[in-house]
């Protein structure tokens, strides 16, 4: 193992983080022998005494695997660790500790904590409207403890000499501003194999065979969503938007509902069952289409296949975005909200083709479709800048220790 490159992450589970490590591993892999050690998350974000301690054996496993590498990367999102602050900071100071060629990329590089709640809140406490109080009160608890655990695990990693990789430039900033990182941080944007101009034609054959099945009109606009089907990625701003707009425009989801929201009481996932009602009201079963989980390899033709992606994603402090990184690569057109990620986003890894429009605001989203589908200047040239997965490749070999790429 002396000579491997290990990747740690939710590398067998369903998920973004598992596609980019997949990503990963088979750009390294071209010139260096690696693989991929996956977190058991049944175990990691148990609360059961019991099984947290099988989960910290799971671990230290994992460090005794680590220590024997070449070099390392941990893939961070704090969520994949523990289920408490104590356990994912203590779970990672094990991992941090395995060996001494070691990186991380922070995938949430929020650390600013927000002030004081917001009126709503108080509002609705006024009102007696409990259920919308404790949802803000949630919130707002959530938005302040995210950040606080994202600074001890930067803290972490410098104090450790673990290099570090993050999406965005503001990110960089703020950690040697704010956090006083001393150790070397990295900056590249998510990147995925881009397709091939045959893999697209493939994909342009898989639009045409699913309309046929669904017995859509000829001439029908697809727009496409992507990923777990979760409240910040702004489906029902999509939906209204769809309302808006003429009736050959047709929506659909790829995606599933987040294996979290999965109630063990045999209940419906709140948000879903809102979506649901959303376009029972509008009448629109007809035109949102509910297309379930696709397999890694033909989730990019999807993103491709599609007439126009949509993006009306929320704020919630993420730099780096899988499912964006994939369509501003592969997507014939894109619509993204003004987020501050997507902000940064952008001025990293320039995308001349994509629109943007306020976040929920449904409206908007409708005319620039509109906008989009009508003139060819909105269209993916699908030409590479500076950052492709190869510079992805260099990049995460020189926060390792690797600086010169020789083929093992």
């Amino acid at each position: 193992m002396k000579d491997e490159i290990l990747f740690v992450s939710s590398y067998d589970e369903s998920c973004g983080n598992a596609y980019f490590t997949r990503a990963l591993v088979s750009s390294v892999s071209s010139k260096y022998k690696c693989r991929a050690i996956s977190i058991d998350l049944s175990l990691t974000q148990s609360v059961e005494k019991n099984t947290r301690d099988i989960a910290d054996a799971h671990i230290k496993q994992i460090c005794k695997d680590l220590a024997r590498a070449r070099a390392v990367n941990i893939q961070v999102e704090p969520q994949l660790y523990g289920s408490s602050p104590n356990d994912i900071l203590r779970r990672l100071t094990w991992l941090f500790s395995s060996n001494k060629n070691i990186s991380a990329t922070i995938h949430n590089a929020r650390i600013v904590v927000p002030g004081r709640p917001s009126i709503s809140l108080i509002k609705d406490i006024i009102r007696l409207r409990p259920i919308a109080a404790a949802t803000t009160l949630y919130q707002y608890i959530n938005a302040r403890s995210q950040p606080s655990l994202n600074r001890s695990i930067v803290t972490l990693a410098d104090k450790l000499n673990v290099s570090i990789i993050v999406h965005t430039e503001r990110a960089k900033k703020n950690f040697i501003q704010m956090l006083r990182v001393k150790n070397k941080i990295y900056v590249h944007p998510l990147k995925f194999p881009r397709l091939t101009s045959i893999e697209r034609q493939q994909a342009s054959t898989m639009m045409t065979n699913l309309r046929s099945s669904l017995g859509l009109p000829e001439g029908s606009i697809s727009i496409g969503m992507f990923g777990y089907i979760s409240q910040y990625k702004g489906h029902e701003e999509a939906i209204h938007a769809l309302a808006l707009l003429p009736k050959y425009f047709h929506l659909f989801i790829f995606g599933r509902q987040h294996p979290q929201s999965i109630r063990r009481d045999g209940g419906v996932d709140p948000y879903i069952e809102r979506l649901i009602n959303i376009i029972e009201a509008k009448k629109l079963v007809s035109r949102v289409h509910f297309m379930g989980e696709y397999p890694p390899d033909t989730f990019a033709q999807a993103i491709s296949a599609v007439d126009i992606c949509w993006l009306p994603y929320r704020e919630v402090g993420q730099d780096g975005s899988g499912i964006a990184a994939q369509c501003f690569d592969n997507a014939k057109r894109v619509i993204c909200s003004a987020s501050f990620a997507f902000d940064e986003a952008l001025k990293i890894d320039k995308k001349d083709f994509v629109l943007r429009v306020d976040i929920g605001n449904f409206v908007q989203i409708a005319n620039a479709t509109l906008l989009a589908i009508a003139d060819d200047v909105y269209l993916n040239t699908y030409i590479d800048n500076e950052f492709t997965v190869n510079s992805q490749r260099t990049t995460y070999l020189r926060s390792m220790g690797i600086e010169n790429e020789d083929v093992l």
